[in-house]
């Protein structure tokens, strides 16, 4: 604020907090702050409205009102002055619900330091002002600069810059943040069949169903053509952005009313975490961007989070449409697979198929970038029945060079699912190989599951009768993972690895790997741990008596000429670390 002097009104009814503040403010030294003191909320209002201040420090707990009324009184007739609130509890969650209810920050009595409560009520001025002046942008000519002229929304300039400053504050306040990257999946198709005012009006439907996704706090922009982004500020965890993502598959799966059509569009859905990924605001967008495409290698119709294998996969998608038919030609797809191992035995009881393309310029890359290509060339039927014989066909070889049946798992996408042959495909993958049904697994992820409808429970029945095994993938990242237990005719859960990932350090990820560990034994099914790679990791599965795991601390999938040498070898875990 320079040399202005900062105008602070306290609210306390308890003269002696209000005299350590006052001292507090005095020991930092600042001459150019002065702090009246009000002791009720009525002498509060008649300060408010007989002088100016720049700041409103308020105490929660007063006679006439408590809690977050007290801040839902004082916002509502003076929501033009920052407000920052003050309480003797240190609960996380009423700091939440008091920023959602118009506080800029939050103190706790007895830990505030005198150059901490300066700090706090500056920021709050300047956040304040910031968001203000952004109010006010679309009553001005810059409205026009910042806004997308189609659809009313942020644009790439002040979205990019609102990222940057959520990021700084994140930063300086140990809090997290999220990006989700979302593109329509076959927009070009409502252009194409319907005309561009149709793709226009789309547009802005989408942008309104964003919109009414997300908490005032957070921020839902257009980045160009068929590309949104949202920001979400101050998320306590990666489930929280999940079920954000979910809710926005819910609502963009509803119909759209255009020029008389009802037309349905899907989105696929990228999410990068700050911090843990991008440390820039253009690097967290490229993570959610790739996630995003990583999203489209299951067909559309899902969310993925940013894993760094992404990152080493993005190359400008710059494969021409016609190489991945060569591909095909050519024998130029092929499978990995990374090996499941028993928690109690530590044996190989199970292989995860992932699909790559052996590229003869650019090497080995993988899904995330080039189904999106065979999505839109119309190869992605013919990918997906490539990759399901191609699995098929590998266990049974390994059965046959004298190995244990293996069970060998084979994701499907939201669009395979939904196919009126799947089943068909299936069973014709299995009789060419000659496979037993009970040694495929397939993964569905989540996501996939929406929306569910009799159609797709009638699948799921179909294929249990074939006899194959379903799992459930991305397990616990909040869209409805109960309600999926008891409708789908699952055998297993897998829990996604952003839960894993945290189980030794976030006591909410632990409780809710836990949770999940104990709902699957109690509805007899295997749980398979994703993403293991420490050992402190296995520790605390195999103290949770979880069934299965998978993950870089064994291997990263291997080729089949590599995989069979883990076969033989037979575990992939020292005795000594096994359970009883």
């Amino acid at each position: 604020m320079g040399t202005n002097l900062m105008s602070i009104l306290l609210v306390e009814d308890n003269l002696g907090d209000a005299r350590l503040l006052r001292e507090a403010l005095r020991d930092a030294g600042d001459s150019y702050a002065r702090m009246e003191h009000a002791a009720s909320l009525d002498e509060a209002f008649d300060r408010i409205r007989n002088e100016s201040y720049d700041v409103l420090l308020l105490d929660l707990g007063l006679p006439e009102s408590d809690g977050l009324d007290t801040l839902r009184r004082v916002y509502a007739m003076f929501s033009e002055i920052p407000i920052v609130v003050m309480t003797g509890l240190d609960d996380e969650e009423v700091a939440v619900r008091a920023v959602q209810a118009g506080a800029q920050d939050y103190l706790v009595k007895g830990q505030v330091d005198p150059r901490v409560l300066l700090r706090t009520l500056r920021h709050a001025i300047e956040r304040h002002r910031m968001l203000t002046e952004l109010d006010l942008a679309r009553r001005r000519e810059h409205y026009l600069a910042t806004h997308d002229t189609l659809t009313g929304l942020p644009n790439r300039q002040l979205f990019f810059d609102l990222l940057t400053q959520s990021m700084a504050y994140a930063s300086r306040y140990g809090q997290w943040l999220s990006v989700l990257f979302i593109d329509l999946d076959r927009f070009k198709e409502v252009n194409d069949n319907l005309g561009h005012e149709a793709g226009d009006q789309l547009l802005q439907l989408v942008g309104e169903r964003l919109s009414g996704c997300i908490r005032s706090s957070d921020t839902v922009a257009r980045l160009g053509g068929d590309e949104f982004i949202v920001l979400l500020v101050n998320v306590a965890r990666a489930q929280d952005a999940a079920t954000v993502a979910g809710n926005i598959l819910q609502a963009l799966l509803r119909h759209f009313s255009l020029r008389e059509e009802q037309v349905t569009v899907t989105p696929s859905i990228g999410i990068a975490m700050f911090p843990g990924d991008g440390t820039t605001a253009e690097a967290l967008v490229k993570d959610a961007d790739a996630a995003m495409y990583s999203a489209k290698r299951y067909g559309g119709a899902t969310f993925q989070f940013f894993a760094p294998s992404m990152r080493a996969l993005r190359f400008d998608r710059k494969v021409p449409p016609g190489g991945l038919q060569k591909a095909l030609d050519d024998n130029d797809l092929c499978l990995y697979y990374q090996p499941q191992v028993e928690s109690a035995t530590g044996r190989i009881v199970g292989a995860e198929a992932f699909l790559r393309w052996h590229h003869r310029e650019m090497g080995v890359i993988g899904p995330s970038v080039f189904l999106p290509l065979a999505e839109e060339s119309g190869l992605l039927g013919a990918i997906s029945d490539f990759s399901m014989r191609a699995a098929c066909d590998q266990a049974r070889a390994w059965q046959d060079v004298g190995h244990p049946p293996l069970r060998i798992s084979v994701n499907l996408s939201a669009r395979q699912l939904r196919q009126p042959d799947m089943v068909e495909r299936v069973e014709g993958a299995l009789a060419s190989s000659g496979l037993d049904a009970s040694h495929l697994e397939l993964e569905i992820s989540e996501a996939s599951l929406l929306p569910w409808s009799e159609g797709l429970a009638r699948t799921l029945e179909r294929l249990k009768r074939v006899g194959v095994r379903i799992a459930i993938d991305d397990f616990g990242l909040g869209v409805g993972c109960l309600d999926h237990l008891e409708r789908v005719p699952a055998d297993a859960i897998k829990i996604d690895q952003s839960l894993i990932r945290g189980v030794s350090t976030n006591p909410r990820d632990a409780s809710a790997v836990t949770a999940a560990i104990e709902a699957a034994d109690s509805l007899g099914l295997d749980s398979v741990a994703e993403g293991v790679e420490k050992r402190d990791q296995i520790e605390f599965l195999q103290s949770r008596r979880c069934s299965q795991m998978q993950g870089y601390y064994f291997c990263q999938p291997l080729p089949a000429a590599d995989f069979i040498q883990l076969l033989n070898e037979g575990t992939l875990l020292e005795p000594s670390s096994l359970q009883d």
